[in-house]
């Protein structure tokens, strides 16, 4: 037993002696290479970033794959004249030392890790401009290898807090940022005007109490989207991530709103319309309008007077469109839930007669990846509601009771085992790997000439003619 423990204690000593021996004799870094380093990017894109608004950070490796250790030192070019800001391995490129680094060491078959971000000073163009600045690594033989960071900077105005008080028109195009939100007062009306664009930070709204009119057009619509500008990875931008901002509030004294060519996207909730008393005011009118990709509801209301025309309400996690009593006119609308985030999706369509009800939809598709994209609620004795459905394309079971089928006028119902025609077949681009939707009809779908000439609307989502023989829906269909 002694001599196995005189054994295994002289092997300790051994290992340690050779470990501090390896450690005594270690190789000596040197600059006077010709090899150099290797780069898991060459180029550094911080996607669109708005002016004075710090970006996300941006990373890359460093490899020494020589076999020798290497040391060198690492030089922001333009200093701090951009904004840029860059970290080597945990030291920070201050401007106090010029922006650079000596002497940095990088032992053979080690690698570092390289952290880039960018606040970006107002510039002096309207619009956008191109921010590029070089990272080079310096080594004492003269061997220079750069990386190259690009961004695209947006001027933006920029809104902390905004509370309209009184009537004011924003017919500016530039860009808004609002950090914290936009409120409306009572006996006050927001009017926007085309090609207006706002971004709202993660905790920003936009609320009305008074009204909030939106004077876009199909060619210059109005945007209302979160702030993210760069992508979730390479082919997927942020935008198209559902709940980056909070959405738009419409009070509970707040009428006579309109929206026209109005994008909102990537909401929490798209549109809340608080309860009312008075029905028979208009709460708020959509034309040609886009609701999409919301981490809640798409559009929801109680007890309100709405209408809507030439709209899409697409992708929500809750219902796309959720009405609780009111009086409601949907005309060449396209509901349609395809929401691909989660899997407990509610329906695209929730109407309830929990006040009393009046609503009447034409020439419009409701569509989705369930078996019935379509749920009404009744209740008992509820003698005042009033539904209609006519020359729509629903996916829902046609109705069997007597009483049920009098709502339910000349339209096609789909089938959720069709693969032509209907369900997410039935339009021309949508691409579930990067999450672009386009909700135009292609060929052979099953919406094509089922509108009423009568009463469909005279012009689609995009402002063009409808044909003697209209598509329900948005869109008209258009042969290429």
């Amino acid at each position: 037993m002694i001599h196995k423990f005189g054994f295994f204690l002289f092997g300790v000593i051994v290992i340690i002696i050779v470990s501090l021996t390896s450690c005594a004799v270690d190789d000596p870094f040197s600059s006077d290479t010709k090899q150099g380093l290797i780069f898991s990017e060459d180029t550094i894109r911080m996607d669109t970033i708005f002016a004075t608004i710090p970006s996300s950070t941006r990373s890359f490796w460093v490899y020494n794959r020589t076999n020798e250790n290497l040391r060198f030192d690492v030089v922001l070019e333009k200093g701090n004249q951009l904004g840029y800001r860059v970290n080597v391995n945990g030291l920070y490129l201050s401007t106090t030392k010029g922006s650079q680094l000596r002497d940095v060491e990088l032992k053979r078959n080690d690698s570092i890790r390289v952290f880039v971000e960018l606040t970006a000073r107002e510039q002096n163009q309207e619009e956008i401009s191109l921010l590029e600045d070089k990272l080079s690594f310096i080594f004492g033989s003269g061997l220079r290898q750069e990386v190259v960071m690009r961004t695209y900077v947006l001027k933006a105005d920029i809104i902390d807090t905004w509370t309209v008080e009184a009537d004011t028109e924003w017919l500016s195009t530039r860009p808004c940022f609002v950090r914290k939100g936009i409120v409306v007062k009572e006996n006050a009306t927001l009017t926007i005007g085309e090609g207006a664009k706002f971004y709202f930070d993660s905790q920003a709204s936009l609320r009305v109490e008074g009204r909030l009119l939106c004077k876009g057009t199909p060619e210059k619509p109005i945007t209302f989207r979160g702030t993210r500008l760069d992508n979730i990875d390479k082919r997927i931008p942020y935008d198209r991530i559902s709940g980056q901002w909070k959405g738009i509030v419409i009070g509970h004294n707040s009428y006579g709103n309109s929206m026209n060519a109005v994008d909102i996207h990537s909401a929490k909730n798209g549109i809340s319309c608080d309860s009312t008393e008075d029905v028979q005011r208009s709460k708020i009118e959509i034309f040609q309008s886009w609701i999409h990709n919301c981490d809640g509801y798409g559009l929801s209301a109680v007890n309100a007077k709405i209408h809507i025309e030439n709209s899409i309400i697409s992708n929500t996690s809750k219902n796309c469109l959720a009405f609780h009593g009111g009086d409601i006119s949907l005309n060449g609308v396209t509901v349609a839930q395809f929401y691909p985030f989660v899997g407990g999706r509610e329906k695209a369509l929730y109407v309830s007669e929990q006040s009393p009800l009046h609503f009447n939809m034409l020439n419009s598709i409701v569509t989705g990846y369930g078996d019935s994209e379509i749920e009404i609620v009744k209740e008992d004795g509820s003698k005042e509601s009033v539904y209609k459905f006519a020359h729509c394309l629903l996916r829902t079971n046609l109705p069997t009771a007597q009483n049920d089928l009098s709502h339910f006028e000349n339209n096609v119902y789909e089938e959720p085992k069709d693969t032509v025609g209907v369900g997410i077949f039935q339009f021309s681009d949508i691409d579930l790997q990067t999450l672009y939707y386009n909700f135009r009809l292609k060929k052979g779908a099953k919406a094509i000439g089922l509108a009423d000439p009568k009463s469909a609307p005279r012009t689609d989502y995009a402002g063009r003619q409808r044909d003697s023989l209209p598509d329900a829906g948005a869109y008209e269909f258009l042969e290429n």
